[in-house]
């Protein structure tokens, strides 16, 4: 979640509220002073802390990430067991790093693969934060950077925001013309895209905030960029623990469950969207493997998640088909879902602006 929407009070509330579950909490902080590390390490002296704080989890800290999950597998199966054992990771990363490395490290590892399950990716959006940089163009904002001069200047991570224009922005409105953005202003814009395009569920909160655009109108803008992630509205981060927490996002029987959502076309907000591609007929397997190659090798910055459910010929069974950024898992349902017909279905969500098109007719000739 972005700068503000209240990631750390979403992380509090469900540590504090589920009971019998011992979590361990990977937080990633801007700063070399970790303080979420400190208030957390304060009310929950019982749950195991992981701190990265140099901001960004990619690069060398998602080598850094894998050390620590590593370390926390060393440390749960040796010596005294009963001293160290946790059920589920909760990884918390900064307003202002990317989803992607995260998500592709339990993918692309093999120890963290046999150790560990990908269960979802929850993105918490603020409505004010939502209001401001998407849905009111007028509105100035002060923008935030990513380059590490801006790693000190960023705002208060609270639940005190409001809705409305900066006093003190510096930044020229927002517009849906990209060639009237500054760079500052494309990345706070890009950086809050990217991280709803890549939510298995939506935490939309502070809907109680005054002067900001009606749930409604936010709820369908989330559902323009993401048609398959679930939408919970919220309060001070109050959610229903079961609906963020082991609900096996990632796993076949999710998405098959999920197709009527598959199924939904929906239309781009700014450059970001999600489109649906269908067919209703069984496709060549190396065909679609070569394309989706090619797809992600080419676009794969841009579009963070593909997802979907895929008939191959002379399979019985579909397949699911999972992507973050780069890397593709394409595995086989065990079993032929009741009453599923035969048909394919692949949503891609992200950056897809002027490449719709172009998607879809190749979708179709595989």
């Amino acid at each position: 979640g972005f700068l503000g929407a209240g990631k750390s009070t979403l992380l509090n509330q469900l540590i504090s509220e589920v009971a019998g579950t011992r979590f361990c909490v990977v937080q990633n902080e801007f700063g070399s002073v970790p303080i979420d590390d400190v208030i957390l390490r304060e009310k929950f002296s019982e749950t195991e802390m992981v701190t990265l704080s140099s901001g960004c989890v990619c690069c060398k800290v998602r080598g850094d990430l894998v050390s620590a999950l590593v370390e926390l597998v060393k440390k749960s199966t040796q010596g005294d067991k009963t001293e160290f054992q946790f059920d589920a990771v909760i990884i918390e990363t900064s307003g202002l790093s990317s989803v992607g490395p995260v998500a592709q490290t339990f993918f692309a590892n093999s120890f963290i693969q046999r150790n560990f399950r990908l269960d979802a990716i929850v993105t918490v959006v603020a409505i004010d934060n939502l209001h401001r940089i998407l849905l009111n163009p007028n509105l100035q904002y002060n923008s935030v950077g990513v380059g590490e001069d801006n790693h000190h200047n960023t705002p208060d991570e609270s639940d005190d925001d409001v809705c409305s224009a900066s006093d003190s922005g510096t930044g020229d409105s927002d517009s849906d013309t990209e060639s009237d953005d500054s760079d500052e202003e494309k990345s706070t814009k890009d950086i809050l895209l990217e991280q709803i395009s890549y939510a298995d569920v939506i935490v939309l909160n502070k809907i109680d905030l005054e002067g900001c655009a009606a749930q409604s109108d936010c709820e369908t803008a989330l559902r323009t960029i993401n048609s398959t992630a679930t939408i919970l509205p919220c309060r001070k981060a109050y959610v229903d623990a079961s609906k963020v927490l082991n609900i096996n996002a990632f796993s076949a029987e999710t998405v098959i469950s999920n197709e009527t959502v598959l199924s939904k076309n929906s239309h781009g907000h700014h450059s970001f969207k999600s489109i649906s591609l269908h067919r209703i007929d069984e496709i060549d397997e190396l065909a679609f493997t070569d394309w989706l190659w090619d797809v992600l090798q080419q676009f794969g910055r841009k579009i963070p998640r593909v997802k979907g459910v895929v008939y191959f010929k002379g399979i019985p069974t579909p397949s699911l088909v999972q992507c973050v950024n780069a890397h593709a898992e394409i595995t086989r349902f065990e079993s032929i879902p009741d009453a599923a017909p035969r048909s394919s279905t692949l949503v891609l969500i992200g950056n897809i602006k002027d490449m719709e098109s172009k998607l879809i007719y190749q979708f179709e000739q595989l």
